[in-house]
């Protein structure tokens, strides 16, 4: 395994020349502004002033237009990298490429940051640049010594009507996060086009320089505009500096290979809207909800990591047990690319099993309303709540008890079943036995016999409703009890179309007793129900 530290861009690699300034006190006075007076001059001609230290820095900022951002009113405090410390002729290169706004977010943002930010001996912070980078700001060891990260302060607090300037003795080289580093890389184009399809830009006016107002709008100097991703706030914020995440990112041909196997799994009827759009948004996103993990919450990572989708209340799904044994999603990472809020492994497979993720158990709690249809079935349905002191496993405890309007009526009840794939499920339905309600009931040794049928859609979107049978193919069931009972309703059962995100779910199961007039005194007609289960069938 390749193990690769990115400081920069290829393009921005800074000349580190071997290089002496003398500081003496003498010289600190002669540029340092008298701190009781507050001085004229802006941040600009303060750099200005100073060509034989900051020529170079000061043509950077004439190529970029930030003289006009740090000759305006807000307040800044810029480390400028003195002349023959960095590589101004790469920058001018990058610039002269086109690539200017390159150059002001990753050089010039990265040695300013807003409000006033003097050193002295009691100083140690971090610093938000205008890059979003954070760096720490400190004395050094030495005496009369200050650090700005890894760079040296050969003149400090040079006061300036806008700010504070210092003069540092390298350029502050930039770190790529996670998200920043995936545009650079084309062995990630495909997860990269499908993260970066989410961001959008927004502009904050209070962070922006104004510089005048023209024809009654205001223009703007400098406009701050903001990346808001939708998706990154769902998986994990990558383009945030101040969490440390772990992104396990599939190559190219590892995204192929993944996309081909999850879209079979959300295949829509031809009567959806933008079926095609759908299987593919759908494909793509549970692709990527697992793959970020924040590495901070890793207790064991050799044992299990959870990715950030993890739920304590259901520790079933997004975790992944022996992650680097072999056909496990970490067993053959290719590279290790480290980043200033974590790491990103590459890999050229996909171990990743769909039951580990999205293909999960559906389940409809029977004492949901919404879905529930009886309305012609002469039937009371009555929700019921598991005293405190039962020790019941009755999911949610609560259930439902459907009761006949009548003596020589078979009542039933339908349940739209949500969010169903186009793939197999084992179909359960759970009882609760009559002796949990009332052990003193007659009807506490009857059981239930009644039959099943399911509606589902084709692929040209056409209801269909099927009789269910069970193993041997019998289409009447009995429930025992005797016991809170799942019944096996269909096994392996396929749906040729998936119901997952629509508003009109078209999955439906419904519970019919079948018992004539000569069977009432063996079985009940009266039905206490726990929950459908749906749980995926796994060859």
């Amino acid at each position: 395994m390749k193990s690769l530290t990115l400081n920069i861009r290829y393009g921005l690699l800074l000349l580190l020349i071997p290089f002496t300034l003398a500081c003496t006190n003498n010289w600190d006075n002669h540029y340092s502004a008298d701190p009781d007076v507050i001085p004229a001059q802006s941040l600009w001609e303060s750099i200005g002033e100073r060509p034989e230290l900051l020529s170079d820095f000061a043509e950077l900022l004439q190529l970029t237009a930030y003289d006009k951002v740090l000759d305006a009113d807000q307040v800044y405090t810029i480390w400028a990298p003195a002349n023959g410390h960095f590589n101004i002729d790469s920058l001018r290169a990058l610039i002269d490429e086109g690539k200017k706004d390159q150059v002001i977010a990753e050089f010039v943002k990265n040695h300013i940051a807003r409000f006033s930010h003097p050193v002295s001996s009691l100083t140690d912070k971090q610093v938000l640049l205008l890059s979003k980078k954070s760096e720490r700001l400190r004395s050094g060891e030495a005496a009369a010594s200050f650090l700005f990260g890894q760079t040296g302060i050969l003149s400090k607090n040079i006061l300036s009507s806008n700010g504070i300037l210092h003069i540092i003795d390298r350029a502050n080289p930039f770190f790529f996060n996670i998200y920043e580093y995936l545009k650079t890389d084309t062995e990630l184009d495909s997860l990269t086009s499908f993260i970066y399809s989410f961001d959008k830009a927004v502009f904050d006016p209070l962070l922006s320089v104004p510089y005048g107002v023209v024809d009654g709008k205001t223009i703007y100097v400098d406009s701050v505009i903001s990346i808001e991703n939708e998706l990154l706030e769902k998986i994990g914020l990558l383009n945030h500096e101040d969490s440390t995440y772990w992104l396990l990112a599939p190559s190219n041909s590892a995204w192929n290979q993944a996309y081909d196997s999850i879209r079979q799994y959300f295949k829509y009827d031809l009567k959806v809207a933008k079926a095609d759009s759908l299987e593919q948004a759908n494909t793509k996103m549970m692709m990527v909800r697992d793959l970020v993990f924040n590495a901070k919450l890793q207790s064991s990572p050799q044992d299990s990591l959870f990715s950030t989708q993890y739920q304590v209340l259901d520790k079933k799904y997004h975790v992944y047990h022996r992650p680097y044994e072999a056909g496990n999603i970490f067993s053959r990472t290719t590279e290790e690319v480290s980043c200033s809020n974590g790491v990103i492994f590459k890999s050229d497979d996909w171990f990743y099993r769909p039951e580990q993720n999205f293909y999960q158990e559906i389940k409809v709690e029977a004492e949901r309303t919404t879905g529930r249809d009886y309305s012609s079935s002469l039937c009371d349905i009555m929700d019921r709540v598991v005293k405190p002191e039962d020790n019941y496993k009755i999911s949610n405890k609560r259930y439902i008890h459907l009761m006949p309007a009548g003596t020589s009526r078979n009542p039933w009840v339908t349940f739209e079943i949500p969010n169903t794939l186009s793939a197999a499920y084992d179909i359960y339905c759970v009882f609760v036995p009559y002796k949990y309600y009332n052990p003193a009931h007659e009807n506490v040794d009857k059981p239930v016999k009644l039959k099943f049928s399911l509606t589902y859609n084709d692929e040209k979107g056409n209801s269909r409703t099927i009789v269910c049978r069970d193993s041997a193919g019998s289409n009447i069931y009995e429930t025992d009890p005797s016991k809170l009972d799942t019944v096996l309703v269909l096994s392996n059962y396929t749906f040729p179309v998936a119901n997952y995100g629509q508003e009109n779910n078209t999955v439906m199961l419904k519970l019919e007793t079948s018992i004539t007039s000569k069977e009432t005194a063996l079985y009940t007609r009266e039905m206490l129900i726990d929950c459908i289960c749906l749980k995926p069938h796994l060859n």
